[in-house]
């Protein structure tokens, strides 16, 4: 019935964990399947029940290397950790992080494979997108800063091209300019492969476009095609974009205020391709950037044919003024010729300045439509100009803000510099100052809220005064996305560095491209020294070629490659054991190197040894005092001396003993077990040394004359804090020690002495101290007597009849007092053992 219960637990406790959990047998078929896993995939257990996973859930690309981790099964190979595509019932792919765990049957074979993953997608997506998005604002940082830069249209118009093909990854990408009867040229190209034919000069005729397309495009509209075949396009369209082999196309129009200059193209020829709203996005802002180009060259153009004109009229007033000095004689006839000339001029001028006030609207109108905030103030540090975007920026109407202080934009910690600034800047030489040239400026809104901003900032000098002209962005959004990327950053390298793990990465060449903190601390190593550095830096000699033929076995098969026993070598030249394995990197279905996970089993090695040991003295310390209980009985069982009642008795005798010291035995591993474990609690009293010394010595007299050893002991009178009973236990256990030790006619002697506090308010200790004169410890054994089962020698055991135990006690009892025990000695000399115990005076107060 409990049996029973558990299982339906843990059946429910599976269905309801929103993990997904996989089980399969060593062939592939799922033999379990839970409810995360058909939410996810579309499918129910029945329907997968039975049926190889690579078959029903994995995509193809991905099938034969799952099967290829089957193969391995026999050697118990098989990746721990890995991710990989489950294809739904509707066709949809998820990206899946799984944890696997081998089962085991009764031959030790692989048996079951249970596989926990987590739906990765979204995350996936969100990290490519935020990267992409950070691609496309620094592209669009790029081109507007060249637009700014550039008065050459046509370098500016094939950077664009340039730059978007190759962050969108496309295979075309160019720009086309409309005649009046709305046929055109291709006047800018970027190709993404020489595969596709070039439109670049093409004079391109659409019967179909005038009637359907302008009117669509002088809107705004934007045409996003992901397969022009599915579309619904018009048949002239379609045979257009066919010639150009284009399978999807991405079509932004290029305004001149209402009117279409041009498209803004990027075709995708290899395969259809959705576009993605920030491929949209980022087309749409390059198209006004384009604008802003265009009308920034046209207005040059036309700046430089209205200076032209203006000299040669300049040209021709100096001509009639020599005519004039020259001829004398002409002058009436010549004074009419200048007045009709004048007069000609004037309304040359008048159409001259009425065509610049044109070119200022238009700039005016470029101007506000930009997305940085463009501020001109006077020599006042007063606002004379204040754009759409300012007021998007700042918060500000430009009929509120136009005549006040600069100041009100600035924060007011940094009014007063940014004002000495600009007053120092217009002493010197410099025209401009470019965006970021500049120390990192910050705004202040309506609101009163701040910003981090980069400016550049210009100065134009007329006849009666000096306009500076600030073109701000803000970089609030900017900046966050880049502390989000530090972040993730910083988290990632937290949690290589929180992995208790050495992690190391190889590149083809067997060389170190990244070392982890634990890595660090087991090699002795810094990263910075280790990187390019080859592996067989950390390997001896002798384990060059079998290490290196796995590592790089992983690297040509892409399986992974698990050593168990394997050496490396510190920095200081010293050896240690580890286990490692060899695990794959691939990049684009291409290996490029390697992980190297391992770790440090010295620790490992030494507890197995110690309980190999620990095994081999319990099993001879318990066999040999059952050996002479069993002989003796079965002698008396025999009957064999029932006429010998002495020997009869001899041998009850030494069953007794033995008995005895199986039950010491026991009890000292139960007392060492309890008092370890905390589960004996000790019974502190304030309680006199002198007291406890005196009757250990009386308790052990017994012993010390029936060996001839002389007993010298010279009690202090002070107050202990402290378990009496445990502290006679821990006298007697070392007094019996020494004495069993020491050679018939030595002394064994136990003293005490105060310890007094170095400052003052610490604790006050006693120190104990118990010397004998027999043959010492040697100095490999002194750091290993106080562990269990531990003799200075391995016939004590046989000689003493000891447990091996007295000593591990005496360790743990005084541990449990907050003290310390130690040894001295000197093979051939003598040994003194010392431990302390608190005073009651200051251990009693803070107990």
């Amino acid at each position: 019935m409990a049996a029973s219960i558990s299982l339906n637990l843990q059946e429910a406790v599976l269905e309801t964990m929103d993990a997904l959990l996989v089980v399969l047998d060593r062939q592939g078929r799922i033999v379990q399947f839970n409810r995360a896993c058909e939410k996810t995939t579309g499918y129910s257990f029945v329907e997968v029940e039975g049926k190889a996973v690579w078959d029903v859930l994995l995509v193809p690309e991905e099938r034969e290397s799952v099967k290829a981790v089957f193969t391995e099964l026999e050697n118990k190979k098989y990746a721990s950790r890995n991710e990989n595509y489950w294809v739904s019932k509707t066709g949809q792919r998820h990206l899946i992080a799984w944890s696997n765990t081998m089962l085991l049957d009764t031959q030790n074979d692989v048996e079951y494979i249970i596989g926990t993953g987590i739906d990765i997608t979204e995350r996936r997506q969100s990290e490519i997108a935020l990267q992409q998005q950070v691609r496309y604002e620094q592209l669009l940082s790029e081109i507007a800063a060249h637009i700014r830069q550039s008065l050459d249209l046509n370098e500016v118009l094939n950077t664009t091209v340039t730059e978007v093909q190759r962050v969108l990854d496309t295979d075309r990408v160019l720009i086309f300019r409309f005649e009046p009867n709305w046929n055109g040229k291709v006047l800018v190209e970027s190709l993404g492969s020489q595969t596709w034919m070039s439109a670049l000069g093409m004079q391109i005729h659409d019967p179909c476009f005038a009637k359907t397309y302008v009117e669509p495009y002088r809107k705004g509209r934007i045409f996003s095609i992901e397969d022009i075949h599915q579309a619904g396009l018009s048949p002239c369209l379609v045979e257009l974009l066919d010639q150009f082999q284009v399978q999807a196309n991405l079509v932004v129009p290029i305004l001149q205020g209402d009117q279409l200059w041009g498209l803004l193209v990027a075709h995708h020829c290899s395969s259809p391709r959705q576009w993605q709203q920030q491929d949209i996005n980022l087309l749409t802002r390059l198209a006004t950037q384009l604008a802003i180009a265009i009308q920034q060259s046209e207005l040059y153009q036309q700046l430089q044919t209205e200076l032209t004109e203006r000299e040669q009229v300049e040209v021709v007033l100096q001509e009639a003024r020599k005519n004039l000095e020259s001829k004398v004689t002409e002058r009436t006839t010549e004074l009419i010729s200048v007045n009709q000339q004048l007069n000609l001029e004037l309304i040359e001028r008048r159409e001259a300045e009425k065509a610049l006030q044109v070119s200022q609207d238009r700039f005016a109108g470029i101007l506000e439509i930009a997305d940085d905030a463009i501020i001109s103030i006077d020599a006042e540090q007063n606002i004379t100009l204040f754009n759409q975007g300012a007021e998007r920026t700042f918060g500000y109407a430009a009929i509120d803000i136009l005549g006040q202080s600069l100041d009100l934009l600035l924060p007011f910690q940094s009014a007063q510099n940014h004002r000495q600034q600009v007053e120092k800047y217009s002493l010197s030489s410099q025209p401009s100052r470019e965006m970021g040239e500049r120390r990192e400026v910050y705004g202040r809104r309506q609101d009163g809220s701040e910003f981090p901003a980069e400016a550049s900032i210009s100065k134009l000098e007329l006849e009666s005064e000096t306009i500076y002209t600030v073109i701000l962005r803000d970089i609030s959004q900017r900046k966050q996305d880049q502390e989000n990327l530090e972040q993730l950053s910083h988290q990632n390298e937290l949690i290589l560095n929180a992995i208790d793990e050495g992690l190391c990465g190889l590149n083809r060449q067997g060389q170190f491209t990244f070392v982890n903190a634990a890595a660090e601390r087991y090699l002795g190593y810094a990263a910075a020294n280790l990187i390019d550095q080859p592996i067989e830096r950390l390997l001896p000699d002798t384990h060059v070629p079998d290490a290196l033929a796995s590592v790089y076995a992983s690297m040509k098969t892409g399986t992974i490659e698990t050593i168990q026993n394997a050496t490396f070598c510190h920095k200081n030249q010293s050896c240690f054991p580890v286990e490692y394995l060899a695990t794959p990197i691939q990049e684009r279905g291409e290996i490029v190197g390697a992980v190297i996970t391992f770790r440090d089993i010295s620790d490992r090695q030494v507890m197995e040894r110690l309980k190999d040991e620990f095994i081999s003295i319990v099993s001879h310390e318990l066999r040999t005092p059952l050996t002479s209980i069993h002989g003796s009985l079965q002698m008396m069982a025999s009957g064999m001396l029932s006429t010998q009642p002495e020997k009869s008795q001899r041998l009850l005798k030494i069953a007794a003993e033995s008995t005895n010291r199986l039950v010491r035995l026991i009890n000292d591993i139960l007392d060492v077990e309890r008092i370890e474990s905390g589960h004996v609690r000790m019974a502190f009293q304030i309680y006199n040394a002198a007291e406890l010394m005196t009757q250990a010595a009386n308790t052990m007299q017994g012993m010390a004359d029936s060996m001839g050893i002389s007993l010298s002991v010279t009690p202090l009178t002070v107050d202990l804090w402290a378990d009496p009973d445990r502290i006679l236990q821990t006298f007697t256990n070392l007094l019996s020690n020494a004495i069993k030790f020491s050679e018939a006619g030595s002394t064994v002697w136990l003293n005490a002495k105060r310890i007094e506090p170095q400052r003052a308010g610490d604790q006050s200790w006693v120190r104990f101290s118990v010397k004998d004169q027999g043959r010492g410890i040697p100095e490999d054994k002194i750091d290993l007597v106080f562990e269990r089962f531990q003799q200075a020698d391995s016939s004590d055991t046989r000689n003493y009849e000891g447990t091996g135990l007295g000593l591990a006690i005496c360790r743990s009892v005084v541990q449990q007092h907050c003290g310390q025990i130690w040894v001295e000695s000197q093979f051939g000399q003598g040994s003194t053992f010392y431990f302390t115990i608190p005073e009651s005076s200051s251990a009693s107060v803070s107990e």
